[in-house]
């Protein structure tokens, strides 16, 4: 997806989020399948656009992985909704419409500027497309929660899967890498190939093409491998409906590569 194109789909996803928020009386009601409330959601949003905002800006924030990504990551979330303090979904939802427009306005028109993040460095084109995937992800819990149409398409399943693709060194798990070292050929149907090195001691690399003599082979729909990596969807769901295969000479990586990154 080119840059202009993404920064659109970043408005229109977040103008439909912003349109269900305002549609919920209050914000207690708890969001199905999290730990939050509708408005504790809505302010992770909040939180989370504001960030964009002061990495785009060239300024930072204090985050540390400690020994799992995952963990330290949920427990700064829940900090950071803590000190907005607001969980009224309508209020919510004026702030975030506020703060999308100025994640846009931060990162700018130049796709291939580099900002820095906690631990890693990307370009604006993958920061837009990690906060669309953002915007995406929550939309869809909220679009659940409120029994509610979320369609996603393959084109914002890619951009965020190659938004992501930086910062994957970053949320890697350690302790996982030792079994599940190799070369691994990822192929998104419609879009392209993408290689991955993972090392035994955790090092990630990743280039956008087609490895040679790869470990695993996996063939998977863009949008499947964005709910199943997004904790949002079964992955044996999706490898029964064919959605995600893989093959290789080391087939057994297949059991393994799943849990090789945390959730972040």
């Amino acid at each position: 997806m080119d840059y202009v194109s993404l920064q659109r789909e970043i408005q229109a996803v977040g103008a439909r989020v912003t349109g269900m928020l305002r549609a919920v009386p209050g914000g207690d009601q708890a969001v199905k399948g999290l730990d939050w409330t509708i408005g504790e959601l809505g302010a992770h949003l909040v939180t989370v656009a504001r960030r964009n905002i002061a990495v785009a800006s060239g300024r930072s924030f204090t985050w540390d992985p400690g020994t799992s990504s995952h963990a330290s990551m949920a427990a700064f979330n829940d900090e950071e909704i803590e000190e907005l303090g607001e969980h009224r979904a309508g209020k919510l939802a004026e702030l975030l419409d506020l703060e999308n427009a100025a994640v846009l306005e931060a990162l700018g028109a130049d796709p291939g500027r580099h900002v820095v993040w906690p631990h890693y460095e990307a370009r604006v084109h993958d920061t837009a497309g990690v906060w669309l995937g953002e915007l995406l992800v929550h939309g869809l819990d909220l679009a659940r929660t409120l029994e509610r149409a979320w369609p996603i398409h393959a084109g914002q399943a890619v951009a965020v899967f190659e938004g992501l693709l930086p910062s994957l060194p970053v949320y890697v798990n350690r302790a996982k890498a030792t079994s599940a070292a190799g070369r691994y050929h990822i192929h998104l149907r419609g879009d392209g190939d993408y290689s991955l090195d993972v090392q035994r001691d955790g090092m990630v690399s990743v280039t956008p093409d087609k490895p040679a003599s790869p470990d695993l082979h996996v063939s998977a729909d863009p949008v499947a491998y964005l709910l199943v990596g997004y904790g949002r969807a079964n992955r044996w769901t999706a490898i029964a409906r064919g959605a995600i295969v893989a093959w290789g000479r080391k087939p057994w990586l297949a059991l393994r590569f799943p849990d090789l990154f945390e959730r972040p």
